[in-house]
């Protein structure tokens, strides 16, 4: 699955391409939702039955990293599984944690009122099974590809398109090397044209701006 489709690229990407689906498109949508992955320092497409384990460390607030969450399967803290929801105003007396989807904020609850999350000794003690991140087909939801991320995918996708075209025109590069996930041949045996997150037009990495992560310290949780 990638962050745009290929009509987004022929749109705004400015490519006309001949046939749908096209199994070249498909490889530069793939492999520039990796470079943008990479750039933005965090996993974005929707992973479903994403497992994390956390350490309880009398934490306040567990942070998941795949947002937004979409779907919570369990939250299990030493061997028990708790109830909750994803949804902070629809949160009851009797659950025992809430999550912000956008954020990915797990919070601890006890009679609505924040608690730290138990540590007894043992390490690993919370498993929260969840589906996150966005898809094609959102529905309008919060899951939904955002357009300015779907537009720096097509963008990129275009990008690509136009280096190899450039290359194999002026300097007989045969093939364009996309990020490790594959090649596109352009006539044959030949060089290769790497396509990383350095690639990223001003204009694209101003589009990925509030999906960049920057990442401080370790652990995953808050206290």
């Amino acid at each position: 699955m990638a962050l745009c489709t290929q009509s987004d690229a022929e749109l705004y990407g400015s490519v006309d391409f001949t046939s749908e689906p096209d199994a070249a498109v498909t490889l530069w949508r793939d492999g520039a939702t990796a470079v943008i992955e990479a750039y933005c320092g965090r996993d974005l497409q929707e992973d479903l039955g994403r497992v994390q384990v956390f350490t309880g460390l009398n934490f306040h607030e567990i942070r998941l990293d795949l947002t937004p969450v979409n779907v919570v399967t369990s939250v299990v803290e030493d061997g028990v599984t708790l109830v909750g929801g994803i949804d902070p105003a629809a949160a009851v007396a009797a659950d025992d944690f809430v999550i912000d989807p956008d954020s990915g904020s797990l919070r601890r609850l006890s009679a609505l009122r924040p608690i730290a999350w138990r540590y007894a000794g043992t390490i690993n003690n919370i498993i929260v099974t969840y589906d996150g991140g966005y898809f094609e087909g959102g529905g309008g939801s919060k899951s939904d590809i955002p357009q300015n991320l779907r537009e720096a995918c097509a963008v990129a996708v275009g990008d690509i398109f136009r280096a190899g075209q450039a290359w194999a025109a002026s300097n007989g590069a045969k093939r364009v090397t996309i990020n490790d996930i594959g090649s596109l041949d352009f006539g044959g045996d030949g060089g290769g044209v790497p396509y990383f997150a350095g690639n990223l037009t001003p204009h694209v990495k101003g589009l990925l701006a509030p999906f960049k992560r920057y990442h401080v310290g370790s652990g995953g949780g808050i206290a």
